[in-house]
């Protein structure tokens, strides 16, 4: 009988803690209506000049945003015309030293026949080791990736709702 007793009032504070709140609210609501009275014609002022201000900065703001995407557009220009000189010119390399490879193979000589290796042998060869190439550069970029992936994970953890 002791819980019983003690849940009834518990539930009698509740109700008068209920009753209490309603009457505090109700007294700032009637306070703040009477003070807003007396502050709106000073604050329809104090309000106008704010949002005048405001909109002053957000036009500088627009402005600056406008310049900043102008240059980042010709930066991203810049650096992709660099880009892709510096591809070019790799691209070139690497046709003239597999072309350099196939002539010092071309020059090669068979050491249990003394002929020289025929040129599908040769093309052959060269066709693996392009492949080879190309695999390699797939996985150092996945590599790259998945590096940048950790780092990003490092520098910036998941929130997991602590």
């Amino acid at each position: 009988w002791i819980n019983a007793e003690y849940g009834k009032q518990w539930y009698q504070r509740r109700v008068r803690d209920g009753q209490l709140q309603h009457k505090i609210a109700e007294y700032f609501r009637k306070k703040k209506g009477a003070d807003e009275r007396q502050e709106v014609e000073k604050s329809v002022t104090d309000q106008e000049q704010r949002y005048t201000k405001c909109l002053q900065a957000l036009d500088e703001l627009e402005i600056e945003n406008d310049r900043v995407q102008k240059e980042s557009e010709l930066r991203i220009s810049e650096e992709k015309e660099k880009m892709e000189e510096k591809k070019s010119h790799v691209d070139e390399m690497t046709l003239q030293y597999f072309e350099f490879k196939k002539g010092v193979a071309k020059q090669a000589v068979n050491s249990r026949s003394g002929k020289p290796l025929a040129l599908k042998d040769i093309d052959q060869c060269v066709m693996n080791e392009k492949k080879k190439e190309e695999e390699v550069i797939a996985v150092r970029l996945e590599n790259i990736k998945l590096i940048n992936k950790v780092c990003c994970l490092y520098c910036h953890p998941p929130n997991l709702g602590r």
